[in-house]
């Protein structure tokens, strides 16, 4: 019986240090979206604007969906769970695809695109001819190419889906 509970007693204190490592790397993931969207220079900053929830959920969710392990592996985290400052990272087909959908589920990435487009330097054609190519399907594509490194793909599949949009301007 005592050693029954013992064994009760240390799986709970694992389970409560795993549990305190993903809260602890969901809130450093979240503090370190909030610190880079304060800087103009980092891409994180040109692109998204979240909110504290917001943050929060992609910080979570990127835990929940990738783990901290895969995170540590991945060098998105330090060993003792610190954010690096990655610009660009190389995960496999399903990471890439999960993290995708945790990122357009805490926030809406079409309407972070076309806030850039408004801001471009491009006729009104020029801008509605791409926000209209850069689809839902198309944004998920690209950033699923983008968290699997393959930055070159995902240029090209940009180039083809709005090349036409060129014509306009």
């Amino acid at each position: 019986m005592r050693a029954a509970v013992l064994v009760t007693v240390v799986l709970l204190l694992g389970l409560t240090s795993c549990g305190g490592d993903d809260a602890e790397a969901a809130s450093a993931i979240s503090g370190s979206v909030m610190k880079a969207q304060q800087s103009p220079s980092s891409v994180v900053g040109q692109l998204l604007r979240l909110d504290r929830a917001g943050a929060d959920c992609l910080g979570k969710g990127l835990v929940d969906k990738i783990g901290v392990d895969q995170l540590k592996a991945y060098h998105l985290l330090t060993t003792d769970l610190h954010p690096t400052d990655v610009e660009t990272v190389s995960m496999s087909k399903g990471d890439a695809e999960a993290t995708t959908a945790v990122l357009f589920g805490c926030t809406d990435v079409s309407a972070m695109i076309r806030r850039i487009l408004g801001r471009a330097k491009a006729p009104t054609a020029v801008k509605t001819c791409v926000s209209t190519a850069l689809d839902d399907r198309t944004l998920r594509s690209m950033f699923t190419a983008l968290f699997r490194g393959e930055e070159e793909q995902a240029k090209t599949d940009l180039v083809r889906k709005t090349s036409t949009c060129a014509s306009l301007g």
